[in-house]
């Protein structure tokens, strides 16, 4: 019988020489459970450990008890619910306690606490917690201060599109302030064809999102609610114009990498500015990290204060 240490997953042969691995359902099990990625685990944990101080605080257990008895304990919950310091979640928060218990009970009970008519009455009281918070301002996104007008025409003339380095950061920046909703997350994950650039209908350029975002709180299995808005970059006639900008990064990246985000070459001999990060692979952290813009920002910054 095979295990899992001979079994080869890239090309789907075992190390024994046979066409077919043998192996046990607690290996499939292993298997599939090291499938979930790290956060949705940690999301897990984290609500059940909610609810068993829930459960704590209520002088009850979840354990044992029926789907009709644990309706009647998640209302409770979901109403009662407030942070270590006492305050409301937020909205998000919420759903996210609510989604790490539904991965909990489909697990232990084969249960679904979100779709299964038994739970009808607590779907109802968490909806209605959901509008309260809402009412409440627990419901927006907390965004960093606007930058202003000025500010960022210093940020933009910082910008050198003559340089592998300028127009990286200048197209980064673009992106990153005019379309993305959800931070730095997915920027591995980039391709060339993420984003694109189309013609409206009277014939003005802009840059679009072409592929929707899967990020830790928007998935497949969203509501109408939660849906990726459709952004739009428009040229400009200016020297700085953002699909002017684009196009011209796009035809200066390696062809022969797939990834948006490449990496600046120091000296350039040749039409291809750009090349990968790594051998294997684009690392995030170094995109992230990358991009200077804040620190260039500072700088012109500072030396035209009075």
């Amino acid at each position: 019988m095979a295990d899992l240490k001979n079994f080869n997953f890239n090309t789907g042969i075992s190390s024994n020489g046979s066409r077919f691995a043998e192996l046990t359902d607690q290996q499939i099990e292993t298997m599939m459970e090291k499938k979930n990625a790290k956060n949705t685990d940690q999301n897990t944990s984290y609500a059940v450990r909610i609810l068993e101080a829930f459960c704590k605080h209520a002088k009850t257990s979840y354990k044992g008890i029926t789907s009709s008895e644990l309706d009647k304990l998640l209302s409770k919950l979901y109403v009662s619910a407030r942070t270590a310091k006492g305050d409301l979640y937020k909205l998000n928060s919420m759903k996210a306690i609510r989604s790490g218990l539904q991965r909990h009970f489909i697990r232990i009970l084969n249960v679904d606490i979100i779709t299964d008519e038994t739970f009808r009455m607590s779907n109802l009281c968490f909806e209605n917690v959901l509008k309260q918070l809402k009412f409440n301002g627990k419901g927006e996104t907390e965004h960093y201060p606007e930058i202003e007008p000025e500010d960022l025409q210093k940020l933009y003339s910082s910008f050198d599109l003559s340089a592998p380095t300028g127009l990286f950061e200048k197209v980064w920046f673009d992106i990153m302030f005019q379309l993305i909703r959800r931070g730095r997350e997915n920027l591995r994950s980039m391709t060339k064809s993420t984003f694109a650039v189309g013609v409206d209908a009277v014939g003005k350029r802009f840059i679009h999102q072409a592929k929707s975002e899967l990020d830790k709180n928007h998935n497949i299995n969203d509501g109408a609610f939660d849906t990726t808005g459709e952004g739009r970059i428009y040229e400009t006639n200016t020297e700085d114009c953002p699909v002017k900008s684009f196009v011209s990064y796009l035809d200066h990246l390696n062809p022969a990498l797939d990834s948006l985000w490449q990496k600046p070459r120091i000296k350039i001999n040749s039409a291809v500015w750009y090349c990968s990060w790594r051998n294997d692979g684009i690392s995030v952290r170094k995109i992230r990290a990358f991009p200077k813009i804040h620190q260039s920002f500072d700088q012109s910054h500072k030396s035209s204060s009075p």
